[in-house]
């Protein structure tokens, strides 16, 4: 039999835009288990993918319900079904973190969550600025003079 190894690239503790590509039923020693993938996007990690295990089970505290959660943007509803396979192909922000085991480092998926919308730019309103207007002096008419409470600035 021959095989053939894969390298891997480990990427540094943080938060990275990917896109939900798919999982794989798989049978472990404490029974099944979804096995997520996430293809990262940006360019400096173009072919870069991520893994996630989490059981088939969607209790309130079980991590793959946090992943479909942070995927939908919001909480699930008491006895909602949720369909895998609506899910593949959805833009997410991963948030990984490294883990060092005896077998090497790797990857591990923290945190999910959807893409921040870009707002739009709030419009430019320009306000014209209002110009004081000098006191207009009746024409031929000489200014009072000032007394001396009016030279008086207190």
């Amino acid at each position: 039999m021959k095989l053939q190894a894969k390298d891997y690239e480990i990427l540094d503790e943080g938060e990275y835009a990917a896109k939900f590509t798919g999982y794989e039923e798989k049978e472990g020693d404490f029974g099944p288990f979804l096995l997520l993938t996430f293809a990262i996007l940006d360019e400096e990690h173009a072919d870069a993918t991520v893994t996630a295990m989490a059981s088939k089970k969607l209790g309130p505290k079980c991590k793959l319900r946090g992943y479909i959660e942070g995927m939908l943007g919001r909480t699930l509803e008491n006895k909602e079904e949720v369909d895998l396979d609506d899910l593949v192909g959805r833009k997410v922000m991963v948030y990984l973190g490294v883990k060092d085991t005896d077998t090497g480092l790797f990857n591990i998926v923290l945190r999910i969550r959807v893409p921040r919308r870009k707002a739009k730019p709030a419009p430019v309103i320009e306000e014209e600025e209002e110009e004081e207007e000098a006191p207009v002096k009746p024409a031929g008419k000489k200014a009072k003079p000032a007394t001396r409470e009016e030279d008086d600035p207190f």
